[in-house]
Order: C-alpha cells, then structure tokens, then sequence
C-alpha cells in the first residue's frame, strides 16, 4: 500500500470501521477470532510438514528405495552393499559397468512408486560419467520405456508422462576408464512433496507391517489348525 493511499483513511474512517466490527463482533468473539487466525497461522506451518510427519509416523516413507541386489563385481567395479543402504564403490570401469541395485529381471510393480518422485545419489557421485539411474519398462523384463538419472543434485521425474510404463529397477552406471575408488553412493527415491535432500535408509512402511503381521498370523493360525 503506498504513502497517497494511507493518507487517505482519516481518523473518521478508522474510528467508523471499529464501530462497524463491533458491532458485529462483539469482544469475546473478536478474540475467538484472532485466536483462529493464529491456529490457521500454526496449522499452515504445519501443513508445510505433513509430509515430513507422515515419514517419522511411518505412514510414507521419506526413502521408497530399497536396494535388493547384494555386493558384487562388473567391469572391475566393485559396489559393496552396506547396511544402512548405502553403496560403497572401488575399481576403474574396464569398459562401461551398469550393476542393478534393485533387480534387472522381475522388476518392481511402477505401483511402488508415487506419481511424481525425485531420484538422488548423494554429492560425492562424478555427474554422468557414474551415476543413479530408474529405468521404466512395459514389462517384468523388458519393455524398455524411458530411464531418469541422477549425477548429483536430484532428478525430478513425473511417471503421468509415461502411462505405458509398468515396471521399473534402479541402476549404477560407470563409465568407462572412470575411477571410484573412495565414492559412496546415497541412493534415494523420495515424493517430491518430500523437501528435504538428506539421505535416509529404506524402513518398511506401516502398511508393510501389517502386511507382514498379517501373513505370520496366516501362518500361524494355519499351524494351529493342523
């Protein structure tokens, strides 16, 4: 608002203006409105976090990428599974190395994975020369589609562009003659409603433990039975 429109609300005008919220209002309900204002100002901070929560909570995970594949060799690099799902690398590429860190063949239903994501490694990768990468594909095995990588600061991907798409697995991509030795890889698949970049390990969501409590209680009741 500039200097010429404030001059021109007189005191008269203010003083009017109180008058007509009050008599509207009257104060304890002007008070149970201002103390709304500022609940709608804490929910709005709030919802800036849903997402967040929801992680901590365990309703969604903030990291949607679990690394199935184990330690292994291809091209002479070495990529070292750790626990917390981090990738340790060592080796010069022979020629180029691709090593799947989910698996190549019966890939992941694209179900897994929610609509709009951001594909990440970490700030130690060498940009395109190593790299994360998603490859889509219409079938288990096959079908290639589209593939998305990440060299260093996140690749933000949008499956609605790909309604063909039905599978997906997650690579590591070295070219060749390139050195990793020392390189450790952060590979992450979060939503992009997810605004923070630091890593977290995979961690089961809350319908996985269901999922997974329900199939013992299967088990069991069908041992009880026999």
């Amino acid at each position: 608002m500039n200097k010429e429109k404030i001059l021109r609300h007189t005191a008269d005008e203010i003083d009017d203006a109180v008058d007509k919220v009050s008599d509207i209002y009257d104060k304890t309900e002007t008070n149970a409105l201002l103390d709304l204002k500022a609940d709608m100002k804490v929910l709005t901070a709030a919802q800036d976090n849903i997402a967040i929560n929801a992680c901590t909570l365990g309703y969604t995970r903030k990291n949607l990428l679990k690394v199935t594949e184990t330690t292994t060799t291809v091209n002479g690099v070495t990529m070292t599974v750790n626990a917390d799902g981090t990738l340790s690398l060592s080796g010069t590429a022979t020629s180029q190395a691709v090593l799947p860190i989910t698996a190549k063949t019966n890939r992941n239903p694209i179900s897994d994975l929610p609509a709009k994501f951001i594909l990440s490694g970490g700030d130690q990768m060498l940009g395109v020369e190593c790299c994360i990468g998603v490859e889509v594909s219409t079938g288990a095995n096959s079908g290639y589609v589209a593939s998305f990588y990440d060299g260093d600061n996140g690749r933000e991907v949008d499956l609605s562009e790909y309604p063909t798409a039905k599978y997906w697995y997650a690579y590591m991509r070295i070219y060749e003659g390139v050195n990793v030795d020392g390189i450790t890889i952060y590979p992450m698949i979060r939503p992009t409603d997810i605004g923070s970049s630091d890593f977290d390990s995979y961690k089961p969501s809350v319908l996985d433990y269901i999922s997974d409590l329900e199939k013992r209680l299967a088990a069991l009741e069908a041992t009880l039975s026999t």
